[in-house]
């Protein structure tokens, strides 16, 4: 066991980091299992299966509880064992956790009745059913249309029918511009659902859709695609459609914060760079740039502007002081200002933004969480915990102190100083490297159920770009 270490509800993953000589952590072990077991069956079970279901994960889940608060009791007595001490510590953050699957469980057994009427409750039902579609792979859907946006129902059911999705949806809100179908995650493009119709194609559908999605994020999905009989079809235009595309749920005075952003202006940025990538003569500093550009180029065809326009000046800065880089030559050999101090200028910048963009994934992802939460009375709690569990992660790459260090080689006249400057900043990328490499609280961020984030492959490129600096 490591220190630092966030517990997961995996057998594999305590059978692998629980410390020798437990007596107790076999039945963890068994407990986890158990509990993956009856949270899968969950998962798989029909409308008349899943209270009993739901039952049988809550024992589980107590029986993990048990199995945790023995290994604590057990660990605790084995005074000056680290490994013990570190295992304690672990557990006990495990009630944060446990909570977490308890409203998971509670979640698959809501019912639908009275979700669509209040936007707050529709908005907390639509992210719980849109998370069970990305992981499922293939839901049934309904779906009705208002006049604006936030009156725009999606309903989605694993067992329900269809049609019968559709039916429900007519007699909640009272709408009858309806239809129905299944529903699958798109394995192309992030951020998008196809809507494979069974019922009629309703004018406006996917533009419709995509607006009701906007304004109830966050959500993992942003826009739809129709399928028409195995076949991709164009919206059918509603003339009578009145509502705005340029509206954004948290721009002030109701300014969309895309409204400047033109999407074939970033398209032909984005070839344009590309085109630049194909001149880079380094291997893996070229490969580094073109997953920033497959990254900037799922962001354009998922209508996420905003931050494909920061992918976009985060690779041409990256090609900038790529070729700045080559221009200059090798980092220790040139002594004057030149090309290099430019090249390891734009590097402090690079590693500031980077800094920014962690934080800023950071928040949208308790800005997610809160939303799931926010009709329960822990969500208080829930938050504080999350605040007080990731706020080490900027604070550790910002001690570092990688940006000052940089600038102080730009700024060293003296050779020899900038020679050992130049090696304290590789010791640095190094120690971030393994920082990425080691810490399992990353990877739980990144790979989170409320809101997709890449804070490890933002600093992995950032860093990759800077180690090319100073090689």
């Amino acid at each position: 066991m490591k220190k630092g270490m966030t517990f997961l509800f995996e057998a594999k993953w305590w059978a692998i980091n629980q410390p020798k000589g437990l007596k107790s952590g076999g039945d963890l072990e068994s407990a986890l299992k158990a509990y993956e077991s009856a949270k899968g069956k969950l998962e798989k079970s029909d409308d008349a299966d899943r209270e009993k279901a739901a039952g049988a994960a809550r024992a589980a889940l107590d029986g993990v509880d048990k199995a945790v608060d023995a290994v604590i009791k057990e660990a605790s007595r084995a005074k000056g064992n680290a490994e013990m001490e570190i295992t304690v510590e672990v557990l006990k953050k495990f009630g944060g956790k446990r909570d977490v699957e308890k409203n998971w469980i509670d979640e698959q057994v809501a019912s639908d009745d009275n979700m669509f009427a209040s936007p707050d409750v529709y908005r907390k039902y639509l992210l719980t059913q849109c998370k069970r579609l990305r992981s499922s792979g293939e839901m049934n859907f309904g779906l009705v249309l208002g006049k604006k946006a936030e009156e725009h129902r999606l309903a989605l059911h694993k067992a329900k029918s269809a049609k019968a999705l559709g039916n429900m949806l007519v007699k909640e809100t009272g709408l009858h511009q309806f239809t129905f179908g299944v529903a699958t995650p798109s394995e192309e493009r992030a951020g998008v659902v196809v809507l494979w119709l069974e019922g009629r194609q309703l004018p406006g559908i996917a533009k419709k859709g995509a607006r009701m999605l906007k304004k109830f994020k966050p959500l993992p999905f942003t826009k739809l695609v129709l399928m028409v009989d195995g076949q991709e079809v164009a919206d059918i235009d509603d003339p009578e459609d009145m509502d705005t595309d340029d509206f954004e749920l948290d721009a002030p005075d109701g300014v969309s914060a895309s409204a400047n952003l033109d999407a074939a202006a970033l398209t032909q940025e984005l070839a344009e760079l590309i085109r630049r990538i194909q001149g880079i003569a380094d291997p893996a500093l070229k490969g580094d740039l073109a997953r920033m550009a497959t990254q900037a180029n799922a962001l354009l065809r998922s209508n996420s502007l905003e931050e494909a326009k920061e992918r976009i000046d985060q690779l041409r800065i990256a090609l900038d002081q790529a070729g700045a880089a080559a221009n200059g030559g090798n980092g220790v050999a040139q002594a004057a200002g030149g090309t290099t101090n430019a090249a390891l200028a734009k590097s402090s910048e690079i590693w500031k933004r980077t800094l920014d963009k962690v934080q800023s994934e950071i928040e949208k992802l308790r800005a997610a969480i809160v939303t799931a939460y926010q009709t329960q009375a822990m969500v208080g709690d829930i938050e504080a915990n999350y605040r007080a569990k990731v706020a080490g992660v900027t604070e550790t790459l910002k001690e570092v102190g990688l940006s000052d260090k940089l600038d102080a080689v730009a700024a060293a006249a003296d050779m020899d100083q900038r020679v050992a400057l130049i090696g304290e900043v590789r010791g640095i990328i190094q120690r971030c490297q393994s920082y990425l490499a080691s810490t399992p609280l990353l990877a739980d961020l990144d790979e989170n159920p409320f809101e997709p984030i890449a804070i490890r492959n933002t600093v992995s490129t950032s860093l990759s770009m800077l180690e090319k600096v100073v090689h």
